[in-house]
C-alpha cells in the first residue's frame, strides 16, 4: 500500500498529517526533504551557501506561513516526530537541493529570472485573501494552473516540479519493493504527477484540501482512494 499525502509547506496542518500517519501505520515515511533540507529544518540553522533562488524563494514562504501563525515546514516535522514516535523509518526522497537550485537559477533566461525576482519580492506583501484565492484556482483547475505556471516559468516548472515528480516517484517505487505499507508526504502540487508516475500501484491519495478542513472526520472522509 502506498500513501501520497499532499501538504503545503506554509499551513498549520501538523495535527492533520500525525493522525493520517497514525491511522495507517506505514512501514516507512517518506519526506520530500533531503539530508541537507532535514539538517536545516531540524536543527532550524540556515542552509550555508545555497543558490540565490533558494533563498528567494525561503523568504517567500516564511512571509506566507508567519500569515497563518506556522514556521515553514512544521508539517515535514509533524511527519518525522510522528514517525519516531511510531518507530518506524524515515525516507528522503527528494533531489539535492543544491543540486535542484543551481539548475534552476543556471538555466533560467533573463526574462525569467526577472519575472522569478519580481514574483518573490510581490510575494513578501502578498495578503493571505490572495493566497487562498489561488489555492482555490489551483485545485479547481491543476492542469491549467500548471500549463500557466509553465508558460511563465518554463525552466522552473520543468526542474522544481517535473524533475522532481519523476524523482520522488521512482525513490517511492523503490520503497514500496521493500515496504508493504509506504507513507509519503509531499508537497500538494506534486500530487498529480507523481499519482500518474505511480498508477500502477494505485496509490492512496490524501490532498492538502482535506487536511486544512477542520476535524478528524472530514479529513477520514476527504481523502481519494482508487481501489
Amino acid at each position: 500500500m502506498i500513501t501520497l499525502i499532499g501538504v503545503g509547506h506554509v499551513f498549520d496542518i501538523g495535527d492533520e498529517i500525525e493522525k493520517i500517519i497514525l491511522e495507517r501505520r506505514p512501514s516507512i515515511v517518506g519526506i520530500e526533504l533531503d539530508p541537507a533540507r532535514y539538517y536545516a529544518l531540524t536543527s532550524r540553522e540556515p542552509k550555508k551557501n545555497v543558490p540565490f533562488v533558494y533563498r528567494m524563494l525561503a523568504v517567500f514562504q516564511q512571509a506566507i506561513a508567519k500569515k497563518y501563525g506556522v514556521s515553514v515546514g512544521s508539517e515535514m516535522l509533524a511527519a518525522i516526530n510522528t514517525a519516531k514516535k511510531l518507530g518506524i523509518g524515515i525516507a528522503f526522497i527528494d533531489m539535492d537541493s543544491g543540486y535542484v537550485f543551481s539548475k534552476i537559477w543556471n538555466g533560467m533566461g533573463f526574462s525569467e529570472k526577472i519575472k522569478l525576482l519580481f514574483s518573490g519580492f510581490v510575494g513578501v506583501f502578498i495578503r493571505k485573501e490572495r493566497v487562498e484565492k489561488e489555492i482555490k484556482k489551483f485545485e479547481a483547475d491543476y492542469d491549467q494552473y500548471m500549463e500557466i505556471f509553465g508558460s511563465e516559468f518554463p525552466i522552473l516548472k520543468k526542474t522544481l516540479i517535473d524533475e522532481r515528480n519523476n524523482y520522488m516517484a521512482e525513490k517511492i517505487r523503490e520503497l514500496s519493493k521493500k515496504y508493504e505499507n509506504v507513507a509519503a508526504v509531499v508537497g500538494d502540487g506534486h500530487i498529480e504527477g507523481m499519482k500518474k508516475l505511480l498508477d500502477d500501484l494505485n496509490p492512496e491519495i490524501v490532498r492538502l484540501s482535506a487536511l486544512r478542513k477542520t476535524g478528524a472526520e472530514s479529513v477520514s472522509i476527504g481523502y481519494e482512494y482508487r481501489g
